[in-house]
């Protein structure tokens, strides 16, 4: 991204909402870093974020499925 007043590049990275992932956003601004550091834990953030969203997601499907009684037959 470009900044529309110094036209310096900005990282960061949007959630599916298309804003800023806010725990990212305060790690970013957190300390002096270089444009290419940023750059890079950008990148590796946003993997992060989409491995947790993923394993969350097949967590919650995994439980959803096991929470199930098993279908069969009525019990007599």
């Amino acid at each position: 991204m470009l900044m529309p007043d110094s036209e310096a590049e900005s990282w960061t990275v949007l959630g599916d909402d298309h804003v800023a992932v806010a725990p990212i956003e305060r790690y970013l601004a957190w300390g002096e870093k270089s444009p290419n550091t940023v750059k890079a834990y950008v990148h590796d953030l946003k993997d992060w974020f989409v491995y947790l969203v993923a394993s969350e997601t097949a967590r919650a499907n995994a439980s959803d499925h096991t929470a199930q009684p098993p279908e069969g037959p009525a019990a007599s």
